[in-house]
């Protein structure tokens, strides 16, 4: 028997659902989250073009990879300084940031457990909670940032906070150095974000030496920024990062004492410390690698944009929009599964990302939810080690079908025919539904992109260094079964065993 709470989370087979089931996110949302995607995907090629005559000479001799990479710095620094310039009588959407910030602002979203930490424990980020709200009606409103032409009160307050123009490519003429601190004897310094030796702030062999003789790294930044928070005495301050928020606790200040006491005492607490230390790897406010954040999402707006998923009026039709709905239920499966697995660690398909990725822009709605839903604050972890991915992966495939009766991944080669829309149509006008298996609404339909996006999201995947091997075999090892997943797909859908719609009618009502 289902439990009540699958049941709610699920609103799909599992029983006959309420007339009004629970809706975590909307499809309107899934499309407005797919119209920032396109945004950012429009302005990484435009980057990677390396054409436009406003950028330095510098960034246009460097390949498109590094190119990115330091565009994406830019706007870090562009974020920080909106972040820090954010009042609390400010008119939302006044204060809109331009796209590349929101860039910024989306990829901090989805580290909900660092964003929500980093707000209450870093004092001069707490107005930036004040947007959680403007970003949601964003989603539903998604012109709100991805506009070429926004209202001339917008630039005007954006150019007079943050010292920069509104459109990134003309503060790329100007944003040309960055002002840092010496760890040694606290003196300011300006240090170009590119230089001709690969040495600039925004490059990944940053050095430079001040006039008292210290050789400056990224490293030593970071922890010259862990040892400030250390010493700092005022709380939320003086909380170390990642010991403030936990599973169970948004605000667990007896835990977050305790860590720093006993990581100042040097005991041997090494998982704690690696954590806590993994948020201190530059000298920016903020716990999570904004920089890296950003570069890790782009394969998944990747994978969106290779689905077509991002293309404008994709998703127009009622029809096509069907399948929306469909990422939406799967998701809800997926938080059940979670429900039920407290010590387990999932892996979610691409389709259930997106919806998952819409929820956490919804910052404290989302933590609402989570905790009510799930008995827990549920993060979403940005970077997993290959070899990790690759077995949960396994784990979360038997999960799925043990728990639900149905595959967790399909095969993305639907037979020749008809639009996945206009066969539901015909389904459910003829009244030929063969929904009665109990996981039927997880099962997608025949359209070639609903059956992609069942694949796994491996845009968090990560190569450890000292694993790079092992990590290369994990890799190729989860290749190699999903091809194996996929033949066996093909060939039980060429013995029409496949052939049940994937969404019962009833079991998409939400409103």
């Amino acid at each position: 028997m289902p439990s009540p709470l699958i049941d709610k989370l699920c609103g799909c087979s599992l029983i006959r659902p309420p007339k009004s089931a629970l809706q975590l996110v909307t499809p309107t949302q899934l499309k407005g989250h797919l119209a920032l995607l396109h945004a950012f995907h429009t302005l990484k090629t435009s980057v990677q073009d390396g054409n436009d005559s406003r950028f330095p000479a510098a960034a246009r001799k460097l390949d498109e990879r590094r190119r990115w990479a330091w565009f994406v710095a830019l706007a870090v620094e562009r974020f920080e300084r909106w972040c820090v310039t954010i009042e609390d009588m400010d008119v939302e959407w006044r204060g809109l940031p331009p796209i590349d910030v929101a860039m910024v602002w989306h990829a901090y979203l989805l580290n909900p457990s660092w964003y929500a930490e980093d707000t209450m424990r870093i004092p001069i980020l707490g107005t930036l909670a004040k947007y959680n709200q403007a970003m949601s009606t964003c989603l539903e409103f998604p012109t709100l940032l991805t506009t070429e032409t926004p209202h001339h009160q917008r630039t005007e307050t954006w150019c007079l906070r943050t010292g920069t123009p509104y459109h990134p490519f003309d503060a790329v003429v100007n944003l040309t150095h960055k002002s840092i601190e010496c760890p040694q004897c606290t003196w300011g310094l300006s240090v170009a974000f590119l230089d001709t030796d690969g040495m600039g702030y925004s490059q990944e062999n940053f050095k430079t030496t001040c006039l008292c003789g210290f050789r400056i790294t990224m490293d030593n930044l970071g922890m010259y920024k862990f040892v400030k928070n250390i010493i700092e005495q005022n709380p939320p301050a003086s909380y170390l990062a990642g010991s403030l928020h936990t599973p169970h606790n948004s605000n667990d200040t007896l835990r977050a004492e305790g860590m720093k006491q006993a990581i100042a005492r040097a005991r041997p607490l090494a998982r704690m410390i690696a954590r806590v230390l993994g948020a201190y790897t530059d000298d920016r406010l903020f716990s999570v690698d904004l920089v890296g954040a950003v570069l890790r999402q782009a394969s998944f707006v990747q994978k969106m944009h290779d689905l077509g998923w991002t293309n404008p009026g994709f998703f127009d039709s009622e029809e096509d929009a069907i399948v929306l709905k469909h990422c939406i239920t799967r998701y809800h499966a997926f938080l059940g599964l979670m429900a039920e697995s407290q010590g387990s660690f999932f892996v979610p398909t691409i389709d259930i990302d997106l919806a998952w990725h819409t929820h956490q822009l919804l910052a404290r709605r989302y933590q609402e939810d989570c905790l009510e839903l799930v008995g827990r604050y549920v993060n979403h972890d940005d970077k997993v080690e290959e070899d990790k991915l690759a077995t949960s992966f396994d784990v979360t495939c038997r999960a799925w079908q043990d728990r639900y009766g149905v595959p967790y991944m399909y095969c993305g080669c639907p037979p020749p025919g008809e639009r996945f829309g206009q066969r539901l149509r015909r389904l459910f006008s003829d009244g030929n539904l063969k929904g009665d298996h109990p996981g039927s609404s997880l099962v997608p339909t025949d359209d070639a992109t609903a059956r992609a996006a069942t694949h796994p999201s491996d845009h968090n995947a990560v190569f450890l260094m000292h694993k790079q091997t092992q990590a290369m075999h994990a890799r190729e090892k989860r290749k190699k079964k999903m091809e194996e997943r996929r033949i066996k797909a093909e060939k039980a859908a060429s013995r029409d065993v496949l052939d049940v719609p994937f969404v019962r009618l009833e079991a998409i009502m939400f409103i």
